[in-house]
């Protein structure tokens, strides 16, 4: 129920392009095969091994290799002590197949680092930062130099991001509250009460549990982890959730196996705090119109593409404009879409780009209030 809760309907990881789910699922992957491991050597766990740990590497590369620590140290502690099968089983049943399946996903990977950024090792994510970014990716990092940006939104949207990292870091308090805030996110807010408690007064039966321990030190490093970046956002743990639910589900089955009275009213109390507060933030999202300039862009496309269908939109934005609702983006091949979205740069530049789209109609579209519904007008540059 809890991992329905994340996963289901009432939450972004598996409905939005920032993801979240198929992370979870590499973490689940790699936590199981670990579980199944313990009784020995064997090639359909080594599989779901491998393919856990690929999965973690195309999704959330740091995040899924900090999540990985102890699965190494397992593997290495085996091949170490390998008990009565020996050494050489391992090797060949766990290593040799988990490293066929992981090198595939390495593969992918670095076949598309080097169609995208020239270098098989170098990620776009770190080019774009490197190209873009005015902070460190990590809280104790340098600010590398101001880069130079062409339009005044994308300068606007970066120069933001730095504010945030400067207030987040101007003292020791402040940090402090900005790694809580994180932390805090990670873990879910809306039922992280509930869950604190529950695993609180179960704690003395899932330190027995091998399984418990193995999840609890996953969840604690992948969280040591989100603490040391400087952005962050819930899905970033995604490594870890498969560990966090376990841990939820082990106590419960501790409050379950409890002799006391109302043992069961305290689980179908956490699973209605977890389920209600789930939902109670998605009504909360729901009523929150930051992200009404979606719809107005897609029904202002829509629009264009029924009256006309070959167009080219300069848009311009407005001193109350936010740089996060950002209408300029294009697809694969911008050139053959019915409606091509450019920034305004000024009569001249947008004249010299009028020119050579010269077949399609021009409008100059006007944001300010993201909420607002846009101005939208012929434009002769």
């Amino acid at each position: 129920v809890v991992a329905l809760a994340r996963f289901g309907i009432a939450g972004y990881w598996a409905q939005s392009f920032w993801g979240g789910a198929l992370a979870a699922l590499g973490g689940a992957l790699l936590l199981g095969a670990v579980g199944r491991l313990r009784s020995g050597p064997r090639v359909v766990p080594a599989l779901a091994l491998g393919a856990g740990l690929g999965i973690l590497a195309l999704t959330r590369p740091f995040e899924g290799l900090v999540a990985s620590l102890p699965a190494a140290a397992f593997l290495a502690w085996k091949l170490r002590s390998p008990g009565r099968v020996g050494g050489g089983a391992w090797v060949v049943r766990v290593v040799a197949p988990m490293l066929a399946v992981t090198s595939i996903a390495l593969g992918f990977l670095a076949v598309y680092n080097r169609a995208v950024t020239g270098s098989a090792l170098r990620m776009p994510y770190f080019a774009y930062h490197l190209q873009n970014s005015r902070i460190s990716p990590w809280m104790w990092g340098t600010p590398p130099p101001a880069p130079e940006h062409r339009h005044a939104v994308i300068r606007a949207f970066f120069e933001d991001e730095a504010d945030t990292r400067a207030r987040q870091t101007a003292s020791p308090g402040t940090l402090a509250g900005a790694i809580a805030f994180k932390l805090w996110s990670a873990v879910d807010f809306p039922f992280a009460p509930a869950l604190a408690a529950l695993l609180l007064l179960c704690g003395r039966a899932l330190i027995r549990a091998r399984a418990s321990r193995f999840a609890a030190v996953t969840v604690l490093l992948v969280l040591a982890a989100i603490a040391q970046e400087t952005v962050s956002l819930p899905h970033y743990a995604a490594p870890a959730a498969a560990g966090g639910f376990l841990l939820v589900a082990q106590a419960l089955r501790a409050v379950n196996a409890r002799r006391a009275r109302g043992r069961g009213a305290v689980a179908v109390a956490v699973v209605l705090a977890v389920v209600g507060g789930r939902f109670a933030v998605r009504l909360l999202e729901d009523a929150d119109t930051s992200d009404a300039f979606g719809h107005l862009r897609a029904s202002t496309e829509q629009r264009l593409v029924e009256s006309h269908g070959d167009d080219i939109v300069f848009v311009r934005y407005g001193p109350r404009h936010l740089p996060h609702l950002e209408w300029v983006w294009n697809g694969a091949e911008p050139a053959s879409q019915p409606v091509l979205w450019v920034r305004s740069r000024g009569s001249a530049e947008d004249r010299a780009l009028r020119e050579l789209h010269a077949g399609r109609r021009a409008w100059l579209l006007f944001v300010d209030a993201g909420d607002q519904e846009p101005l939208l007008t012929d434009y002769a540059p």
